[in-house]
């Protein structure tokens, strides 16, 4: 959706708990997510928080799966760090090759 020349994409909530809901979000490094939540009832929706959050930890502790990879080459990057960004990058690409090797799985193909 557009709205006042902003893209935005509504998404629900799910309930973790009684009362308590949660979305997660993937943020890479140097990204920032402004979110807003409403409430519908019978009267209709409204606004009730409005927030911002960001990925800018420089420390580069991200997970150490595939999008923590990513997150890594993209802090590496953003400092600078060229070097270790090709590290970063054949470490991604070693993993990949591993897995479509290994376990026959990659990325945008289908399975027959």
């Amino acid at each position: 959706m557009i709205e006042n020349g902003e893209d935005y994409t509504v998404e629900p909530m799910n309930e973790v708990y009684s009362g308590v809901y949660s979305k997660m979000f993937i943020l890479f490094f140097g990204e920032t997510l402004d979110y807003y939540i409403t409430e519908e009832d019978e009267n209709g929706e409204k606004l009730t928080e409005t927030k911002r959050i960001d990925c800018l930890d420089p420390s580069g502790s991200a997970s150490p799966g595939r999008f923590g990879l990513i997150n890594n080459m993209c802090r590496s990057k953003a400092f600078g760090e060229f070097e270790a960004v090709d590290k970063l990058m054949e470490e991604y690409y070693r993993k990949d090759y591993l897995t479509e090797r290994l376990f026959g799985m990659h990325k945008g193909r289908d399975r027959e």
